[in-house]
């Protein structure tokens, strides 16, 4: 059997701040509360899958989570769907700009999936 691992790197990597203005800038970017570390799916251990994983999302200035999907896929619909399904579970503190005005922000976060 194998075991498996996957790999998380820095969670919301490229936040871009598309709400923020010239005389208000963003001075706090989007933090993860509780990264979700994606289930490695069972079919996927068994046949030997594995793959890297870019998923995008925005991030509310409620901090809830949308527009969340695979930009860059894994070639493994499990995947692809295990990392989309981790960063819809997880929780953000949305970003600031300087006047403490919460706004909305996008970004990615790759996920490896390895098997040991």
């Amino acid at each position: 059997m194998h075991r498996m691992r996957p790999l998380l790197t820095t969670l919301a990597t490229g936040l871009l701040t598309a709400c923020a203005t010239p005389s208000d800038p963003i001075t706090q970017p989007v933090a993860s509360i509780q990264a979700v570390v994606p289930s490695y799916p069972l079919a996927a251990r068994r046949y030997g899958i594995e793959g890297n994983v870019r998923v995008h999302f925005c991030v509310l200035p409620d901090g809830r989570v949308e527009d969340v999907e695979a930009r860059q896929s894994s070639g493994s619909a499990l995947l692809d769907a295990a990392a989309v399904d981790a960063v819809r579970r997880s929780t953000f503190r949305p970003a600031q700009t300087l006047s403490g005005r919460r706004v909305r922000s996008c970004g990615s976060v790759p996920y490896r999936f390895v098997l040991e």
